[in-house]
């Protein structure tokens, strides 16, 4: 099965309860739009929860059956106010949902939405909740409890469409040589396949301790995407002693053996 925008928009309906700040709503749609784009499939289990809820939450493995999921009461927790939001992965074939928070995926899922403001439950000193992210705007639980709240606002919340899928991806030639392979744009950075790189190049590509070997070299600027491992080109370029270039017209990376 191939997991389709549309088809991951449907999932995510929770996203569209007005009671959840409407910059939480943005930022995560943007950031499950960039994951989609990777091959990783973010589902939104839980957005906004009322008061009534919580209670209910917190009385699990208490005075309900079940395990204690959490240590907040009513109005003790973010989610309260629409500033929070948990979420889990769905795998490959979008049959299944996963809480494996020691996968790759689940580590970039949490460098992506870091990088859109949110505030990580895993970095929680205490009753850590890998599941879970936040939005605080600097409201500490009393202030929302009395009535503060951040200001929301007045723009649409606007759901990504997949016709910028293709705005981040770069061509890239290897020694004249244009591969099938693509690259992909961070924040004007490139990032390339090394496996794509390597074969080209008539380098080998290996693992050693979770991280990408090209030759004997360990790259540093590794991620993994699907099934493919990229690595900034910049550092690719250092380990084979390439010269890179970039072509703005033509979006294409090139990697030529030899110095100028």
């Amino acid at each position: 099965m191939t997991i389709t925008w549309d088809w991951l928009v449907q999932k995510n309906f929770r996203l569209n309860d007005a009671n959840l700040h409407p910059t939480v709503r943005q930022k995560a749609w943007d950031a499950i739009f960039a994951l989609w784009q990777q091959g990783i499939y973010v589902l939104i289990a839980q957005g906004y929860r009322s008061i009534a809820e919580q209670n209910d939450l917190y009385a699990q493995g208490r005075t309900k059956p079940g395990k204690i999921v959490t240590n907040a009461r009513g109005g003790q927790s973010y989610h309260n106010y629409g500033l929070a939001i948990d979420f889990a992965l769905y795998t490959k074939d979008g049959k299944d949902v996963t809480w494996d928070d020691s996968s790759a995926e689940w580590k970039q899922v949490v460098q992506v939405f870091k990088s859109k403001g949110f505030a990580w439950g895993g970095d929680f000193r205490t009753f850590k909740d890998t599941p879970h992210f936040e939005m605080t705007f600097g409201y500490r639980y009393s202030q929302l409890q009395s009535g503060q709240v951040p200001a929301r606002p007045t723009a649409a919340v606007v759901i990504p469409e997949p016709t910028k899928v293709a705005s981040n991806a770069c061509s890239i030639v290897v020694n004249g040589a244009k591969l099938d392979a693509s690259g992909i744009l961070r924040d004007g950075v490139s990032y390339l396949p090394v496996r794509a790189v390597g074969n080209a190049a008539g380098v080998t590509v290996g693992f050693a301790n979770g991280k990408v070997m090209l030759g004997t070299s360990v790259l540093q600027t590794t991620l993994v995407i699907g099934d493919t491992g990229y690595a900034q080109g910049r550092e690719i370029a250092q380990v084979l002693g390439y010269v890179i270039d970039w072509d703005q017209n033509t979006r294409t990376v090139t990697l030529t053996k030899g110095k100028r």
